[in-house]
């Protein structure tokens, strides 16, 4: 009898987000929703609205932190 090795799955690599809603942002940069909050209505983080959803870009969040 001859044994056909069964296909290995393909390794399929995350996709990483470009948007986050809130609780995400707050959390990748180590704030407080609350902070987030002030932080996005004194226009030093940017958010879109897509919808009813504000989300904020991935970019954005690096870019502010950068410049701390």
């Amino acid at each position: 009898m001859i044994r056909i090795p069964e296909r290995q799955k393909e390794h399929v690599d995350p996709i990483e987000p470009i948007a986050v809603d809130s609780t995400q942002a707050a959390k990748l940069i180590s704030v407080s929703p609350r902070t987030l909050h002030q932080l996005t209505k004194d226009g030093k983080i940017q958010v879109k609205r897509i919808g009813r959803k504000l989300l904020y870009g991935v970019a954005e969040l690096k870019r502010f932190i950068n410049e701390k």
